[in-house]
């Protein structure tokens, strides 16, 4: 005799694998695994680096549209669709995350402009790590917390914005 699956049950794999698809696509479409390694004078500062801001700008565009949809697919409880924003959003992040700003690239003194590229990256991963907490508390029902986490990456941009972004004219 077999026992039913509770729909608790169901939830659960249905998350665990949505959860394991997902790292999947983030680890497969990851620079890393694409072959960029960054160069030993990159990561010390001594390479000439050349300034992406306009990249940037698109990709930050995309984010920017991803969030709001998802901000609406919340409000309006529905998560299959905030699911898919937070997705577009963390594939976004991913792509911003090799490129460099124009303020890093402009900086003359090598170590200095390294220093500035790897907080540069490590804000991009602190975005992608609350992405990632989001999708977390959506899959386990848990909007208020998508919610909460959704704010801690509106203050992670202000303070890229106010370190990387250049002063418009």
């Amino acid at each position: 005799m077999t026992l039913p699956i509770s729909v608790c049950t169901r939830r659960s794999v249905l998350s665990l694998l949505i959860l394991g698809l997902l790292s999947a696509v983030v680890i497969f479409v990851s620079p890393e695994v694409q072959g960029w390694n960054p160069s030993p004078s990159i990561q010390d500062g001594s390479a000439e680096l050349k300034g992406e801001d306009a990249k940037i700008e698109e990709i930050m565009e995309e984010m920017k549209s991803a969030g709001r949809s998802f901000r609406r697919a919340l409000r309006g409880k529905k998560v299959e669709d905030a699911l898919k924003h937070v997705q577009r959003a963390q594939l976004a992040t991913l792509k911003s995350k090799d490129l460099v700003p124009d303020r890093v690239a402009e900086k003359e003194d090598p170590q200095a402009r390294a220093a500035s590229l790897k907080e540069y990256r490590l804000m991009i991963v602190v975005t992608l790590e609350h992405w990632l907490k989001i999708e977390r508390a959506l899959l386990a029902g848990d909007m208020a917390a998508a919610s909460e986490e959704a704010k801690k990456i509106s203050a992670v941009k202000k303070s890229g914005h106010e370190k990387f972004r250049k002063e418009e004219d």
